[in-house]
C-alpha cells in the first residue's frame, strides 16, 4: 500500500483545508473563489497524503500561508524542527489541515480525525501528522476554507519524491521515467510491464487491473531508487510514494 512519509526523515512534510456553502433554494452549490484555494499542487500534495493515509474523500480542508514560526505551534513532533535556525530566514510556508478519517500513525493506537501538511514554497515536505484531538489553527493566521477533491478514481495515484541528503524533504521530483512490475517483486529486476513518466509536480496515475504491483524509478539519477509494492483493488484508488534516496 501506499505509505505515509517515515517520522524519522530528516524534516518531512505536510497538507490542507475545506468547507462547503449551502443556499436554501435547490441549485448547484457555490464553487470557492481562486482565492479560497491553494495552488494546485499544493492541492495535490494534499490529497495524496490524504489517501496514503486511508481517507480518499476528507469531509474538508483548511490552508493558509503563515511562517515557520508559527507553524511550529501546530501539535506534532516534526513541527518542533521548524523553530531550528535553518528556518528563522524562510518565507512563508503553505499549511493544510484536512479533516477525515485517518489510519493511526506511528505511536498511535486510534484513527485520526485531522491530518496536517507543511510545505515550503520551494514544493519540499517540511511536517505532517495526524491527530484525534481538535487542532487549534487560531494562531497561525487567516484560515481559508474548501472542498479537497481526488483527482483520480482509481488505480494508482503515484508521486515521484527524492528523500534524505542535506536538505529538508522529501522533495517532488518532476518528469521521471517510473518502471511498473506485475507482482511483488522486491528487487523489481528483468523487464517491466511498462514504464510511466511523472508530470511537472512529480505525479502519475496508472489504470492496472487489481493486483499487486511494484514500482521504482526507472534510473538513479536522483537518488538510490527504491521499490514501492501496490495492491490495486477494482473501483478504488491507492497512493503510491516513489522514491529515490539521497545518501
Amino acid at each position: 500500500m501506499g505509505r505515509m512519509f517515515p517520522m524519522a526523515v530528516l524534516i518531512a512534510g505536510l497538507a490542507l483545508a475545506g468547507c462547503a456553502t449551502r443556499s436554501a433554494a435547490p441549485g448547484p452549490s457555490a464553487s470557492p473563489s481562486p482565492a479560497d484555494l491553494p495552488p494546485d499542487w499544493v492541492q495535490s500534495e494534499a490529497m495524496w497524503q490524504a489517501l496514503a493515509a486511508g481517507d480518499a474523500q476528507p469531509r474538508s480542508a483548511q490552508w493558509l500561508l503563515t511562517s515557520p514560526d508559527r507553524a511550529s505551534h501546530l501539535d506534532g513532533r516534526q513541527t518542533s524542527n521548524l523553530r531550528l535556525p535553518i528556518f528563522r530566514s524562510a518565507t512563508d510556508v503553505y499549511v493544510v489541515v484536512l479533516q477525515g478519517h485517518f489510519r493511526p500513525q506511528e505511536g498511535q493506537v486510534a484513527s485520526a480525525s485531522s491530518l496536517y501538511v507543511v510545505l515550503s514554497r520551494r514544493h519540499s515536505y517540511l511536517a505532517h501528522g495526524s491527530t484525534s484531538a481538535n487542532i487549534d489553527l487560531a494562531g497561525l493566521g487567516r484560515l481559508h476554507s474548501y472542498v479537497p477533491r481526488l483527482p483520480v478514481q482509481a488505480g494508482v495515484w503515484g508521486h515521484t519524491m527524492s528523500a534524505g541528503g542535506l536538505f529538508p524533504g522529501p522533495c517532488p521530483i518532476a518528469d521521471v521515467k517510473v518502471a511498473v512490475w506485475k507482482g511483488d517483486d522486491v528487487a523489481a529486476t528483468g523487464k517491466p510491464l511498462m514504464k510511466v513518466r511523472s508530470d511537472a509536480d512529480g505525479f502519475f496515475s496508472l489504470d492496472l487491473a487489481p493486483g499487486v504491483y511494484s514500482l521504482k524509478l526507472a534510473d538513479s539519477d536522483h537518488g538510490y531508487p527504491t521499490t514501492e509494492t501496490v495492491t490495486v483493488e477494482a473501483g478504488k484508488p491507492v497512493a503510491a510514494g516513489v522514491y529515490g534516496t539521497m545518501k
